[in-house]
């Protein structure tokens, strides 16, 4: 790496590098090779100099290892014959790589090296083999790519030589495999079988090496020919942007698509920002996770242009101008300012809503935009074979309109962000995964990108929605961390649900240092305890057995779909259960409410999928954290052969090119905010916040503290709301302005009292609220709960939210005001009730109350 970068860090710039206090000695930067050969002694305690081709690396600090992968490029592009590597403060750790069978030998007197930025031993070891980069191709499971045949080692059942562990099969005897030959004869299955290994050397070394030196503002050194497998060369150009595109630390707030069409425009390759529509739901929630020094209000630029033709036009160029470029397409520009070419293609109708978010994908990644128009359904829709078919004509002619390669894996177009309305689930002449499903509805997104004959060529995502949701599901993919994981488990210990267990993800997460709340076995109550002020989670993972209208806990009891948790942040989420994905835009479904709560993207079922058709949670957190993107991730890929691979019925919405890296992986490269206040029409956020809190206090009104509330809360400044709620009951003018705009706050605040003073306030209550109002109180419903609370609790049962809110009220309701008041509140929940499955479980209770 040294031989291509600008220099080692000195004490001049203080750039955040390894063994910076011993750096600090050499006065200035090293700037040049030679400077660096002079000084790697004092600086990196290198034993030989590159000439000799050996080195030995010492440092003393195990949380920087990362820099190990770049410093092995090095090695192996100046064709060093061995690689030796020590760690200070892992006793007795080294390894050495030699011309034995083995290709690395190496003592430990820890079982495990922990830390070691949480490679496992197998991908070290690796690293350190003769020649590094010709025998580095390693995967994660048989998927029909050769694995290395070149004398590999493997582990043996002693588990104690750090020896690539991951490449072939376990030894039969005890002892390293000499060979692949002497592996693939030892005990393990037969190939094909699948044993799932640790992959990712490739990526991880991409995205650690990218994360390094993009921090520093380097180029990444030049790489072998040997093309990536196609799921990590999406993951790369993804990691390429983050590691190249500073992003400035601000958000700007826009009206209408013209403005927001503007705003993308001042983009440049020296900074993207977040764009979100000013709404009181998505641009807060986006706020509090992303943490801007500032934000910005823009007024309108006026309306958009008058015909489809014109806008989408608008949109390219505003695309265009965001790298650069003129009259360039989104992709020429991007390419002509560096980045690696897009591997994808946006889907849009200029007439649709969700071309918000075909504007910030094919800014903030360079694609090209295909204008596809038409009435393809609604997405709680199926549409039927022909019309199906004719989308996915569409969609192939646009791919081949663009001139560029696009019918097979790996080539210069993998993936499609469908960016406006369809169904999610269609009719395909297509084969599908099992025969005997042929006809029935199958998921949308798993039809698109492939051919006639039902072959991948590209892996879809789909955004569809208003305006607002829209832009804010494409922000959310380009300028958010991934690192909070949190994983919720239902599936009893015993096979074949075993298999999908979520801990062994959880334990796979937290060695690749992502922050995890595992709920493992959770129950309803239980469920309902852990999210009473809501659930902080960047990528969710959750199992469950169910339906379109229920999921079912490990107590087998069943929650509605309004007891699906509240969302603190933006977060991804894999879902393994039946149909959640049925009808996407309805609050009546698992996965309607769940998109509702703030999920940017889904993996979910829109029909009974069967179990085997997700891939376990173990080998997704594998997959991802190599960083392959998510949707892609999600996917059984076409070279394992495995029957799922076909089209089936696991829908995908959201960004494809959406990646979850490691933790370390996912930083990006921060930059002051660009001074928007110097443009005309834009007020910041923070100012405006300060001036209404003035005017509320001088002349006290429900809509003067509803404008400080809500442009605090848009600070994210939960706190503060709460104090001017206060403020406002203390004055006698809190109303339903300043009740809705705080409602929020007070529920993450866990401030039970006030949140009820507020519902009490509320005009029309929204679904959102009424699920609030049970996360917080629901828990605590019982002899202390007051006339109050179990008012409001009953008012806020509505569609979605029906059986379990009127199982839990209704005897409350009976112990206080006798059997009459419970058989009513169980006859209203029947009424009410929308399914014949929720009619059964409330008529079976009212028949138990009648005996």
């Amino acid at each position: 790496m040294f031989l291509r970068c600008n220099g080692v860090a000195g004490d001049q710039n203080r750039v955040p590098w390894l063994g910076e206090q011993e750096a600090a000695g050499a006065g200035r930067d090293a700037r040049e090779w030679k400077d660096v050969d002079a000084r790697c002694d004092g600086v990196f305690g290198w034993k030989d100099s590159v000439e000799n081709r050996q080195a030995v690396l010492q440092w003393s600090d195990a949380s920087v290892l990362g820099v190990l992968l770049c410093e092995l490029q090095c090695f192996a592009e100046c064709g060093l014959s061995r690689g030796d590597f020590h760690i200070e403060g892992e006793p007795g750790c080294r390894g050495k790589g030699s011309n034995a069978a083995h290709g690395v030998v190496g003592e430990t007197r820890q079982e495990y090296m922990r830390d070691l930025c949480r490679l496992d031993r197998g991908s070290l070891c690796q690293l350190c083999r003769d020649d590094l980069w010709r025998q580095a191709w390693i995967y994660d499971e048989v998927d029909g790519i050769p694995l290395n045949q070149r004398g590999c080692g493997v582990a043996g059942s002693n588990g104690r030589t750090l020896v690539p562990e991951r490449v072939g099969w376990q030894g039969s005897d005890g002892n390293d495999a000499g060979g692949w030959n002497h592996g693939r004869n030892g005990t393990a299955p037969a190939w094909g079988q699948g044993e799932w290994r640790r992959y990712a050397f490739w990526m991880k070394r991409k995205l650690l090496a990218a994360c390094v030196l993009g921090s520093l503002g380097l180029a990444a050194p030049a790489q072998r020919s040997e093309p990536l497998p196609w799921f990590l060369k999406l993951g790369e150009t993804s990691m390429q942007l983050r590691a190249r595109v500073p992003v400035s630390q601000q958000v700007v707030l826009v009206p209408d698509l013209a403005t927001l069409i503007d705003e993308v425009g001042k983009w440049t390759p020296e900074a993207h920002w977040p764009v979100l529509f000013d709404d009181a739901f998505f641009a807060p929630m986006f706020i509090r996770r992303f943490a801007p020094k500032v934000i910005f209000r823009r007024s309108s630029v006026g309306p958009p242009p008058s015909d489809s033709a014109a806008i989408a036009a608008a949109i390219t160029s505003a695309a265009s101008k965001a790298w650069g470029g003129a009259a360039q397409s989104p992709r020429e520009a991007a390419t002509a300012a560096g980045l690696p070419a897009p591997a994808g293609l946006v889907i849009s109708d200029p007439a649709d809503p969700a071309v918000s978010a075909a504007l910030l994908l094919a800014a903030g990644r360079g694609q090209d935009i295909a204008w596809i128009s038409g009435n393809f359904g609604k997405p709680d829709g199926v549409l039927g074979q022909s019309d199906t078919a004719s989308l996915v004509q569409h969609i192939q002619d646009a791919a081949v309109a663009t001139g560029l390669s696009w019918d097979q894996l790996g080539d210069e177009i993998d993936t499609l962000s469908v960016c406006r309305t369809m169904s999610a689930r269609a009719k395909t002449a297509a084969p599908v995964a099992m025969s005997a499903k042929a006809g029935e509805p199958m998921a949308m997104t798993d039809i698109i990108g492939r051919t006639s004959e039902g072959r991948r060529w590209a892996v879809a995502g789909w955004i569809f929605g208003d305006t607002a949701r829209a832009a804010w599901m494409a922000n959310c993919s380009l300028f958010l961390p991934r690192v909070n994981a949190w994983l919720c488990g239902t599936y009893p210990a015993q096979l074949p649900w075993l298999n999908w267990s979520v801990a062994p993800a959880a334990s796979a997460l937290e060695q690749e240092t992502y922050k995890v709340t595992l709920l493992e076995h959770e129950t309803l109550p239980a469920l309902r305890a852990d999210s009473m002020r809501g659930v902080q989670a960047d990528l969710a993972v959750m199992t469950s057995k169910g339906n379109a209208d229920f999921f079912r806990m490990a107590d087998d009891q069943d929650a509605d779909p309004g007891g699906v948790p509240i969302l603190d942040s933006p977060a991804a989420l894999y879902m393994i259960h039946s149909w959640s994905l049925r009808s996407p835009e309805s609050l009546e479904s698992v996965g309607g409410r769940w998109l509702s709560r703030g999920v940017y993207a889904y993996v979910g079922s829109s029909a009974e999928p069967q179990l085997q058709a997700f891939v376990p949670p173990s080998l997704l957190v594998k997959r991802i954290a190599g960083g392959v993107p998510l949707l892609v991730a999600s996917r059984w890929w076409p070279a394992t052969d495995n029957p799922m691979s076909r089209i089936w019925r696991i829908n995908t919405l959201g960004d494809p090119l959406m990646i979850a890296p490691h933790p370390k992986g996912s930083l990006r490269r921060m930059v002051t905010p660009v001074d928007a206040p110097q443009r005309s029409g834009v007020v910041d956020i923070q100012t405006e916040a300060v001036t209404s809190m003035r005017e509320a206090e001088k002349a006290p009104s429900d809509t003067a503290f509803g404008q400080a509330i809500s442009a605090v809360v848009l600070l994210g400044k939960d706190e503060i709301a709460g104090k001017l709620w206060e403020a406002a009951a203390a004055k006698q003018v809190n109303g339903p302005q300043s009740a809705r705009a705080v409602f929020g706050s007070l529920f993450r605040l866990g401030e039970h009292v006030m949140l009820l003073e507020a519902w009490q306030k509320l005009e029309g209550p929204s679904a959102l609220e009424g699920d609030m109002l049970w996360a917080s109180l629901g828990p605590l419903l019982g002899d202390g709960t007051s006339e109050a609370a179990l008012a409001a609790l009953s008012e806020a049962i509505s569609p979605g939210a029906v059986v379990q809110r009127i199982l839990r009220i209704a005897p409350e309701m009976g112990r206080r005001y006798g059997g009459g008041a419970e058989r009513a509140m169980l006859d209203r929940g029947i009424a009410m009730a929308t399914t014949s499955r929720q009619r059964q479980v409330l008529t079976r209770a009212l028949k138990k109350l009648t005996n």
